[in-house]
């Protein structure tokens, strides 16, 4: 098993509702058969306060980290293609 970590950034566009409902609702039934783990961290009003507290090398910081454990790395080309939004 791998473990991969992606960082993700929102449209300008949505808000972070948006982006916080389609990263919920729609990616996770998409991946189902690829995963074994999903850990989806979003920077919503929940973690709001502590925004002072992130580090990040990447002006503006990400508005999400996924973390997954795919079954086989060779599947990685497979849940790029899936979560493309």
């Amino acid at each position: 098993m791998e473990k991969l970590a992606y960082q993700l950034w929102k449209k300008e566009s949505a808000s972070i509702e948006q982006f916080k409902s389609e990263l919920l609702t729609s990616i996770p039934p998409r991946l189902d058969s690829l995963l074994s783990e999903l850990q989806i961290n979003i920077s919503d009003q929940d973690v709001e306060p502590a925004t002072a507290l992130a580090q990040s090398n990447y002006p503006p910081p990400p508005n999400a980290i996924i973390f997954i454990k795919v079954k086989s790395y060779f599947y990685k080309s497979s849940f790029l293609k899936m979560i493309s939004m």
